[in-house]
């Protein structure tokens, strides 16, 4: 057994280059990784991390109607809020979930935007998993963001069933772009957008 073996090894090694050899080793830990529930979600989303494009304004004109901004959620601190209290604000919704793959991947881009529009934009980050579960992904990520549980039904018109799903909603609750799947937040068109809307002037990433 140890002589085929022996055998195989050497043929094998004989019709690859070096470089070729190193790429199958890495191909195979990659796999055993995506083995292992573990190491799924945070390999999975560094590849999708790295082919996330920025979302383009939708031309639709969609407005939440006044019977869906009865929503409300609960925050990380307790505090209650609905849609009708935050008129007048531009929102940031993005529904998601730990377990999700593209979610985990765009985090980084969402969390670089709330930073530089925290003061000007209203972050909502949607989340139903036990509050305790959520707390302890954004801490061992570092990142610190504000997450809502939704109560009650989502409104039909931010509703999805795929995630993540996120919208930008303007003062006047108007959905003015809507992205359902993994995207960059943090470059030039989504700030462009942000600055439109708030009037604001914040200095985003390329």
């Amino acid at each position: 057994m140890s002589n085929l073996i022996t055998k195989r090894w050497a043929k094998y090694v004989a019709r690859k280059s070096k470089w070729g050899i190193a790429l199958d080793f890495l191909f195979v830990i990659a796999l055993l990784l995506l083995i292992i529930p573990q190491s799924r979600t945070s390999i999975t989303g560094f590849i999708i991390r790295n082919t996330l494009f920025q979302p383009r304004e939708t031309k639709e004109v969609i407005y939440l109607p006044e019977s869906q901004l009865q929503w409300s959620m609960l925050s990380q601190h307790g505090d209650t809020i609905t849609l009708k209290e935050l008129q007048g604000k531009v929102l940031f919704i993005n529904l998601w979930a730990t377990w999700c793959p593209p979610c985990v991947a765009e985090m980084p881009s969402i969390a670089k935007l709330h930073e530089q529009w925290k003061d000007n934009v209203m972050f909502l980050l949607i989340n139903d998993e036990d509050p305790d579960k959520v707390s302890r992904f954004m801490s061992e990520r570092g990142l610190n963001l504000p997450v809502y549980r939704p109560i009650g039904t989502t409104p039909e018109l931010l509703n999805s069933e795929s995630i993540p799903a996120t919208f930008i909603v303007t003062p006047n609750h108007r959905i003015v772009l809507r992205k359902i799947g993994a995207a960059d937040w943090n470059g030039r068109r989504i700030h462009k957008i942000l600055s439109k809307y708030t009037k604001a002037n914040v200095n985003g990433e390329q």
